[in-house]
């Protein structure tokens, strides 16, 4: 994890990066058979950015195959959709979630507005 990236700052075209400017709520995904990038330095991104309302979720496949893969709609794309029906429209008080005085990683729950 000792790479630029993982410690929320970096330079891009001579431009610097500071991940703690990044305050827009946050879903990161790890293929649990990724033989690329590891869970460890996937979940470190919640570490590093300025967000108070961060995800993190390990779903089925590899680095590519956790979008691709042949049970990506059934597991991924499902984590994506509850992940944003849970920001979006009616169902959430934006502003609730934007001056939360914690991060709401496992307590997600609590957002969640009368079944549907």
């Amino acid at each position: 994890l000792a790479n630029r990236l993982n410690k929320g700052h970096f330079y891009i075209g001579g431009r610097y990066i500071d991940l703690k400017k990044i305050v827009s709520p946050l879903l990161a995904l790890a293929g649990e058979s990724d033989a690329i990038t590891s869970i460890g330095a996937a979940s470190a991104i919640t570490s590093v950015v300025g967000s108070m309302d961060k995800t993190f979720e390990i779903v089925p496949g590899g680095h590519a195959g956790l979008f691709t893969g042949s049970q990506a709609v059934k597991t991924t794309w499902v984590v994506m959709l509850d992940w944003l029906k849970l920001r979006s429209g009616a169902l959430v008080d934006h502003c609730s979630i934007a001056t939360s005085s914690k991060p709401l990683i496992g307590e997600l729950t609590l957002l969640r507005a009368d079944d549907e």
